[in-house]
């Protein structure tokens, strides 16, 4: 009895779909668990989309924040070339009582003697 009402086959009308007697056939409920697959996958893809969107933010912070340590990079750059100007070091040098020297750099020679001697 039950095999002639399944190989029975009942057609779709629109006051089954408005009615919702459609949801209570045999044949949904045996997809119902195909139905929950797709319920999941879409569940995944939205949670992947946040996921995703929330990378992309983080990669333009850095992108910002590696800008912004560029351009303290090169202004400290170009300070401290400024700074190391000859003209820049004397005035410091002034400014604490330095005085820079006139007479040419020298090499002392020492006998390699000598700081044997001043060891023993």
């Amino acid at each position: 009895m039950k095999k002639e009402e399944n190989t029975e086959k009942k057609s779709l009308s629109l006051r089954d779909i408005l009615a919702g007697d459609f949801l209570t056939r045999d044949a949904l409920m045996r997809q119902a668990p195909f139905f929950f697959f797709i319920v999941a996958l879409f569940i995944l893809q939205i949670s992947l989309i946040y996921y995703f969107e929330s990378v992309q933010i983080d990669i333009k912070k850095t992108k910002e924040k590696l800008n912004d340590l560029n351009s303290e990079y090169s202004t400290n750059a170009s300070e401290l070339s400024v700074l190391s100007q000859h003209s820049e070091v004397m005035e410091a040098m002034k400014s604490i009582g330095l005085v820079n020297s006139e007479t040419t750099p020298f090499i002392i020679d020492v006998d390699s003697l000598f700081f044997k001697e001043v060891k023993k």
